[in-house]
């Protein structure tokens, strides 16, 4: 044991280091992968017989290799192992020395499955993560703060059972060979404090040394590792070979291990519980501004900024409350993010008390953009979304924005468009309607209509089914001339059908002058005043009063 000592650096005789490896390993792996995936799917074989998915090892159940034609048993749980089930077996031969025991089929989908997860849970207990294999991952644990390893270690466990009821081993050592080592003997836990100790004591069947180097050194006496490192290192070096050369490294490899590092995808997503839950808004505002600090230094370290933020804020004997907020221009700035959240919440009336908070943040990569010579972007396009927020919160959700006509012939049918996508978005390339060159154009013929907004409600007095007076706010009189009626129609094929019909009259008194009156066909039925003719050139230029002379819109369908 003092030769031990004297053979390793001094840290390590002393059981200190800087750094701290650890292996976690999932024993019976694919065996797991198959009772897990069975328990997890509704009405399995294993729910059928009132077994729990977790853990997953109780019972007696082995595994089948199906691509063979033999079929030999590949693994099996503790419970049938020690009823006298062992891999190679064949499944005639297993079930007569036990018969209650169960047999699954090998699944190479279930083991992609439970990899997966496993590689996952890895990245919750370290950034550092390597797959060495499907069922085994090295964690680099250096500068996580940890101050109990074995307390650690068997937290880290139970939540791997209670989460995903895998049942596992979890090494560590400050070397990664001894970590892998440590795993192996662990039950579940086994924490190397001591690296001269523990090397001492491994035999070379745990090392996986070959069977032919294994009797040659039982052959000489030697068992364990600790008693190969007592004989000289290049003596024995040149009758073992050089199989033989690893077992030194292992022991006495100073040099720091690199890791092949997988990436994981940044979920940037927050959430936290209320102790009491609350009636205001303001310990909300609260949070948020610690997510979204949070989440922002996250996105500096990834060069993300933030598209949209996602809330979600839960309720007390309620559903949930969900809304998306998109930045008019990705951005990673605090004060930018809190300024859209805060804007609708201070108009946000909940029906229930808060007990609850998330946020979500989707990030996308910085963009930059090159301007024209002449473009005039928006100086701000942040606070001009926050400005469009502030007015939709007066408003009303959805009753704000650009009107455009909708592609409808109904009259007055327009749809509102987002305001910071129709400025936010770089401006198109003019270009000619007409590449060949102008072409010429036909002159518009008609009087302009000047509707009004909104169209008056009319009392009609009808005779032989036409306007002969009408009375509609300040404007009445009796109808001196009427063209009419002009039936239009559309979406018959659709629940939203329309129907109305139109008339050109002629008012005669004090409000005199040519106006568009209309009758909507309900239920119920509703006569409204939409507009009048240009007054002045009505008045300059009277011409015959007939359906070709007024402007309107087109029509969906004539009768």
């Amino acid at each position: 044991m003092a030769a031990m000592k004297q053979s390793l650096p001094q840290s390590e005789a002393d059981g200190i280091s800087t750094r701290m490896l650890a292996v976690l390993w999932v024993p019976r792996f694919r065996l797991q992968a198959v009772l897990l995936n069975q328990a997890s799917n509704p009405g399995s074989n294993l729910e059928a017989h009132g077994r729990a998915p977790s853990p997953a090892l109780h019972g007696t159940v082995a595994l089948v290799d199906g691509s063979s034609v033999r079929g030999l048993l590949l693994e099996a749980t503790l419970c049938a192992e020690r009823l006298g089930v062992a891999a190679g077996m064949a499944p005639a031969q297993a079930l007569a020395r036990c018969p209650q025991l169960e047999l699954a089929v090998a699944s190479e989908t279930s083991e992609e499955w439970l990899a997966g997860r496993l590689l996952h849970f890895a990245g919750t207990l370290s950034p550092r993560v390597e797959r060495q294999a499907p069922n085994r991952c090295l964690l680099d644990l250096r500068g996580l703060g940890i101050r109990d390893w074995n307390l650690w270690a068997q937290e880290a466990l139970e939540r791997l059972r209670h989460e995903f009821g895998m049942e596992a081993a979890l090494g560590v050592a400050p070397q990664a060979g001894l970590a892998w080592c440590a795993a192996r003997r662990a039950f579940p836990v086994r924490v190397v404090d001591a690296p001269e100790v523990f090397i001492e004591e491994l035999t070379f069947a745990e090392l996986e040394v070959s069977s032919t180097l294994q009797q040659q050194l039982e052959g000489w006496g030697v068992y364990t590792l600790g008693e190969l490192l007592r004989l000289p290192k290049q003596g024995a070096l040149e009758r073992l070979g050089p199989e033989a050369a690893p077992l030194w490294e292992l022991a006495r490899d100073t040099r720091e291990c690199v890791l092949r590092l997988e990436s994981f995808p940044e979920v940037l997503q927050l959430s936290q519980d209320l102790e009491h839950p609350v009636q205001t808004l303001a310990p909300v505002i609260f949070i948020l501004n610690r997510m979204i600090e949070q989440l922002a230094s996250r996105m500096r370290l990834l060069h993300r900024v933030a598209a949209v933020l996602e809330l979600k804020l839960f309720l007390e004997n309620a559903p949930p409350y969900e809304r998306h907020f998109g930045l008019p221009t990705p951005s990673r700035e605090e004060a930018v993010m809190l300024r859209v959240l805060e804007t609708h919440l201070e108009a946000l009336t909940l029906e229930a008390a808060l007990v609850g908070v998330s946020l979500k943040i989707r990030e996308v990569l910085p963009s930059s953009q090159q301007l024209a010579l002449f473009e005039n972007p928006l100086r701000d396009p942040n606070r001009f979304g926050e400005t469009l927020a502030r007015l939709e919160a007066l408003a009303g959700e959805n009753r704000m924005g650009i009107p455009v006509p909708a592609h409808t012939h109904r009259p007055g049918a327009f749809h509102l468009l987002d305001p910071s996508k129709v400025f936010g978005a770089p401006p198109e390339p003019k270009r000619s309607p007409h590449p060949a060159g102008p072409q010429p154009t036909e002159p518009q013929h008609g009087l302009p209509l000047r509707r009004f907004r909104p169209a008056l409600e009319a009392l009609v007095h009808l005779k032989q089914h036409r306007p002969v007076r009408i009375h509609a706010g300040n404007i009445s009189g009796a109808v001196l001339d009427c063209y009419g009626p002009y039936r239009l129609s559309g979406t018959w094929w659709e629940a939203g059908a329309w129907r109305r019909e139109e008339w050109d009259i002629h008012l005669g008194g004090g409000a005199g002058g040519l106006y568009r009156l209309a009758c909507e066909h309900g239920p119920p039925q509703v006569w409204t005043l939409e507009g009048c003719y240009d007054a002045h050139q009505w008045a300059v230029r009277r011409p015959p009063v007939s359906r070709t002379t007024f402007t309107s819109e087109p029509h969906d369908a004539h009768q």
